[in-house]
C-alpha cells in the first residue's frame, strides 16, 4: 500500500524555513514541529513533503548516515507529497530561480 497523497499534507500556506543540506540526493532539508512534517529538496529543485513525522524522526533523519537511504526506509511510510510550484510559488510569492518549473 503506497503513502504517496494526491492531496495537501500539511499546510501550504506555510513558508518552509530551508536549512541547506548538501549530499548526492538532498540540497536543503527542513521541519515545521507544529505540523509535524519533515521537507526535502532535491537538486533538481523538486520539493517533497513527508507527514505525521516526531521531532525525534527529524532527528533521526538529521543524523542519518545516508539521507536517501533514511527516506527510503523510514520516510516513505509516512503519507506524503510533492509540493508543486505553484504551491511553492503562492506561499513564497516567487517562484526560485533555477527551478525547473520557472519560466
Amino acid at each position: 500500500m503506497s503513502t504517496q497523497q494526491e492531496g495537501p499534507v500539511g499546510d501550504a500556506n506555510y513558508i518552509v524555513p530551508w536549512v541547506p543540506r548538501i549530499s548526492s540526493r538532498l540540497t536543503h532539508i527542513s521541519y515545521l514541529e507544529d505540523l509535524q512534517v519533515i521537507y526535502v529538496r532535491f537538486p533538481d529543485g523538486t520539493e517533497w513533503q513527508y507527514a505525521f513525522c516526531s521531532l525525534e524522526e527529524w532527528e533521526a533523519f538529521c543524523s542519518a548516515d545516508s539521507l536517501g537511504r533514511h527516506i527510503n526506509t523510514n520516510l516513505n511510510a509516512h503519507p506524503n507529497r510533492r509540493r508543486s510550484v505553484e504551491e511553492r510559488a503562492r506561499v513564497a510569492g516567487f517562484v526560485p530561480e533555477g527551478d525547473p518549473g520557472a519560466s
